[in-house]
């Protein structure tokens, strides 16, 4: 009897085991790759965490989708960057961050070597990394874990950082700013087992990820740098993301706050095998004027565009309407300053194009 019941619990174990996958540098993101993801962001209201989304197997079938957002990966060759960041193999534009990423990969790791970022439409951040730091180390398999940590410092005019110094009570005497920021991660995986989204049922390694993120910013005054910071913060945050095999990015995502509320859960809305990025990028988008006081125009090329709705910063939607054969004026007076995005979708709800357009009150 005893014999038969260790026969029986190795072989579950052996079960397992098995259902355990390893995921590879063959699983990332290949060039020319399109990823659509969609977003269900969260108010402190619907206290949703971690623990209530439940053990493995994980259904993300009815979360719903408040907006989309789109990942692309390009040669850094082919991009204005490429002198900045040589040692890069992947460029990745993100397009609802406005930001590029620079990473290195091979068949150890991930590596980010720098950042591009897009300051509210008003100048564009180019932030090269003192070290590089892994954002995924490979083989990742059931308990694997590692850690890693960088720094960058950046500095500019006020005006080129996109900041108001009078909205902030700072002396308009200040001169130039500079950011010092480091940034730690601590990934391990303690979880495995099926996901279900959308796109169908997946064997999954849960990796749970500790960000650490320190600021300080230091002003520039008449002379020379302040000696303490205007402005310090030390925050950590939990991020929570499901790798599978041959997904390039991970099935999705959970972020929480510094409070361990879960704030959004993000999930891949297609394979991208099924995702013609040229086919996306033939939907173009004019919208005029752009920056804007008063009103957008927007006029598509496709056909199949519907309607639009205006997103925010925050991942809100702050208006929509339909389009009149591909056509539509957009009244924004009561929108606030600041970048947002214009998303047009088909009848059929899929969104086919994005566009950033920048807000300016006098």
């Amino acid at each position: 009897m005893k014999k038969t019941m260790w026969t029986i619990a190795l072989a579950m174990f052996g079960l397992c085991v098995n259902a355990q996958i390893t995921v590879t540098s063959e699983d990332f993101a290949e060039i020319d790759k399109l990823y659509i993801y969609s977003t269900d962001t969260f108010t402190v209201a619907d206290n949703v965490t971690f623990g209530s989304l439940g053990n493995s197997p994980w259904d993300f079938t009815t979360f719903t989708e408040d907006n989309i957002d789109t990942t692309k990966f390009v040669d850094p060759q082919t991009t204005q960057y490429a002198t900045d960041f040589p040692d890069a193999t992947h460029a990745g534009e993100y397009e609802m961050e406005g930001a590029f990423s620079f990473l290195k990969t091979d068949a150890n790791a991930v590596q980010l070597l720098g950042m591009v970022i897009d300051i509210e439409g008003i100048t564009t951040l180019l932030a090269q990394l003192a070290e590089p730091i892994s954002m995924m180390e490979f083989p990742v398999t059931y308990g694997s874990n590692f850690e890693d940590q960088t720094s960058f410092s950046v500095s500019d005019t006020p005006d080129n950082l996109g900041i108001d110094l009078a909205a902030l009570g700072l002396p308009a005497i200040i001169d130039s700013l500079r950011f010092e920021l480091t940034y730690g991660i601590d990934a391990n995986v303690g979880s495995h087992g099926d996901l279900t989204t959308i796109l169908g049922e997946y064997p999954t390694l849960l990796q749970s990820v500790e960000n650490h993120i320190v600021i300080d910013v230091y002003a520039y005054i008449l002379f020379g740098w302040s000696p303490d910071p205007l402005y310090a913060s030390d925050s950590t945050f939990m991020s929570y993301r499901w790798l599978a095999n041959g997904m390039g990015l991970p099935v999705a995502t959970a972020n929480e706050d510094s409070n361990g509320k879960i704030r959004s859960i993000t999930w891949l809305k297609y394979h991208p095998d099924y995702v013609d990025i040229q086919s996306v990028n033939e939907v173009k988008c004019n919208v005029y004027p752009n920056p804007t006081t008063d009103f957008f125009h927007i006029e598509m090329t496709n056909e199949s565009a519907y309607s639009y709705e205006i997103i925010n910063q925050l991942g809100a939607k702050v208006a929509e309407g339909q389009l009149d054969n591909g056509a539509a004026r957009c009244d924004v007076k009561k929108l606030s300053t600041g970048l947002y995005i214009i998303g047009i979708r088909n009848k059929s709800g899929q969104q086919i194009a994005t566009k950033k357009a920048m807000i300016l009150r006098k």
